[in-house]
């Protein structure tokens, strides 16, 4: 993998973004019920840039930890959608707990990392910031 890496500046084709990825369109998504990133688009353009950065779409975080290449996770203490339950640690009559979400602020991140990053690898999960 650090080759690839490596060899990213030597060609063209893995630097040149289509157009709708420059502009913010995801370069792969996850289809609901699968773990396999999809390409977004499938036509000239998307298949060049995108047949390069699959492989790091793919690749295994514990790998990477291991090798030469860095990773990083970043954790976030979100704001919750509307006010808490008066009982949050108490079952309701059903027996079940509130469900507490953070819809909102998930989404303000996904677009600020959005508009932060060069690229967005895998929609609202991995971000590549290109430097230099």
């Amino acid at each position: 993998m650090s080759i690839r890496f490596h060899n990213f500046a030597k060609n063209e084709l893995h630097r040149s973004m289509p157009e709708s990825v420059k502009r913010g369109v995801p370069l792969f998504y996850l289809p609901p019920n699968s773990q396999k990133p999809e390409v977004q688009f499938v036509n000239d353009a998307h298949s060049r840039f995108s047949n390069y950065w699959r492989q790091i779409c793919l690749l295994d975080m514990n790998t990477c930890q291991r090798s030469s290449l860095h990773t990083f996770q970043v954790n976030f203490l979100l704001r919750h959608d509307s006010p808490l339950p008066e009982f949050l640690y108490l079952p309701n009559s059903n027996g079940r707990y509130d469900n507490i979400q953070c819809n909102q602020a998930v989404s303000v991140l996904n677009v600020m990392l959005k508009d932060w990053c060069s690229f967005v690898l895998l929609e609202n999960h991995s971000y590549i910031k290109l430097i230099g």
